[in-house]
């Protein structure tokens, strides 16, 4: 059997496979994309959230003061609820609720990301939640915003502190919330997109090779029979019959009806020529007798 003509070109099966495999690529892309970007607004949202509503009740706290913030007059401030009468340490009888706020606020003070500075009103450090020391960076009020400090990114947020009793100015509170867990989500999240965007690639372009082939399975036995016929216009060679009931099971059909017609048009023209033959040897056949 002679090897059939080789295409031009790719096969339509590899530029369906390739075509599904850039569309599940582009799709998923978009979807990383978006997945991507909305975690990580909302995780630094949530992050703001929470130091701003921490700086809030600190700087609720600290104004309970009427003189300048030292160190005991933080400490004792930032210990009490919410009237400002009873410190959780001395207390011998309060309302579940109440201690149950008043236990997780110092517990949020003592997260570890989170450091808050108090500083008095000559910007001297009076108070702080963890070891390490930092200036106060400015006297203004300051919202939320991510800087970078000794190599280290984060919130920082600060607070100038006015007595609610006299309105005036005792002091200042900063508090900077480390980011470095968020960004090391970040990589993850991000690098588990790429794993997934990859396998995803791999997956969709064999599937998509698989179903191309099988789906176009009867184009190349429409093509395979056509470059028979092709060759050999004598040839009997049908497509078979496809159980699809689709436009390629159509095809078959119509493309079987115009063989069989051409067949027909060579015998009939077959058997003129024969006749035409026969009857051109007779004549000449009788003249060749009578010479």
């Amino acid at each position: 059997m002679k090897k059939l003509k080789e295409l031009k070109g790719p096969s339509l099966t590899v530029k369906w496979a390739f075509a599904s495999s850039f569309f599940i690529f582009v799709v998923f892309t978009i979807f990383a994309v978006i997945t991507y970007k909305t975690s990580v607004n909302l995780i630094v949202a949530k992050e703001e959230n929470n130091v701003e509503r921490t700086m809030s009740e600190v700087a609720s706290r600290l104004a309970n003061s009427d003189q300048e913030l030292t160190l005991v007059r933080t400490y004792r401030n930032l210990t009490k609820n919410d009237a400002g009468t009873t410190s959780i340490y001395d207390r011998t009888s309060t309302i579940d609720g109440n201690l149950m706020k008043i236990d997780s606020f110092i517990s949020e003070l003592g997260q570890a990301p989170l450091s808050l500075f108090v500083y008095n009103l000559n910007e001297d450090l009076v108070f702080k939640t963890h070891e390490n020391d930092l200036a106060l960076i400015d006297t203004q009020r300051k919202a939320p915003t991510i800087v970078t400090l000794d190599g280290i990114t984060g919130f920082l947020s600060i607070q100038p502190i006015y007595s609610k009793g006299t309105r005036e100015r005792i002091g200042y509170a900063q508090t900077f919330y480390e980011l470095t867990s968020f960004y090391e989500i970040r990589s993850k999240l991000l690098l588990t997109l790429i794993i997934l965007e990859v396998v995803s690639l791999i997956l969709s372009s064999v599937l998509g090779f698989f179903l191309s082939a099988y789906f176009l399975q009867p184009l190349k036995v429409l093509r395979d029979t056509m470059e028979t016929v092709r060759k050999n216009p004598q040839s009997t060679v049908h497509m078979p019959e496809l159980n699809t009931n689709d436009e390629l099971s159509d095809l078959a059909d119509i493309f079987n009806e115009m063989l069989d017609r051409m067949r027909l048009y060579i015998e009939q023209q077959e058997r003129f020529v024969e006749d035409v033959s026969h009857e051109l040897r007779t004549p000449v056949a009788i003249i060749e007798g009578h010479m």
